[in-house]
């Protein structure tokens, strides 16, 4: 059987059981969305060594792993979880958000550029959620399982988001 028909399912299971072309296409399927979801939470040049991380991590838990139907889920679960600890050794800065989820909050006039920075200013424990849920397509529920919290508290974090970059875009650059 050709590793590319492989469903998500039965790659994992070949991977378990140490076969390297099953852990190569479990990566190549997962590197372009997660290599997105950390350049936009750590900058596209940190995004590649924590990708490399994650990886590696992924290989290293898979003989733990053992519900098959949530991969893709466990896999960002990891994604997020290193990115945390890396946000946190950085102490204090902040961590840039996908546009389209700000889109709305853009005036006409407003440069693209403006809404970078202001994004890059949100504190991370705001800027996870949305990531998650607008980048990587995650109900809420699924969020507030991965970041350990409740569904309001996920809710929370994302209508303050929203109030931040609001008052960030009125006060302009630092």
């Amino acid at each position: 059987m050709l590793v590319d028909v492989l469903s998500e399912k039965e790659l994992v299971l070949q991977a378990k059981l140490g076969r390297s072309g099953a852990l190569e296409e479990l990566v190549r399927r997962y590197y372009p969305d997660l290599h997105a979801y950390l350049s936009k939470l750590l900058g596209p040049h940190e995004a590649e060594d924590a990708l490399q991380d994650v990886f590696i991590k992924m290989a290293q838990g898979l003989d733990r792993y053992h519900d098959e139907d949530r991969f893709g889920a466990w896999l960002i679960t990891i994604a997020a979880n290193h990115a945390r600890d890396l946000l946190r050794r950085r102490a204090g800065r902040s961590s840039p958000l996908p546009e389209p989820v700000c889109q709305p909050l853009l005036a006409a006039n407003e440069d693209q550029g403006r809404l970078a920075d202001a994004i890059r200013r949100l504190p991370a424990q705001f800027a996870e959620p949305l990531l998650l849920i607008y980048q990587q397509d995650l109900t809420q529920a699924q969020v507030a399982d991965m970041l350990g919290i409740s569904v309001a508290a996920v809710k929370m974090r994302i209508y303050r988001a929203i109030r931040q970059l609001r008052a960030l875009l009125k006060e302009g650059p630092p």
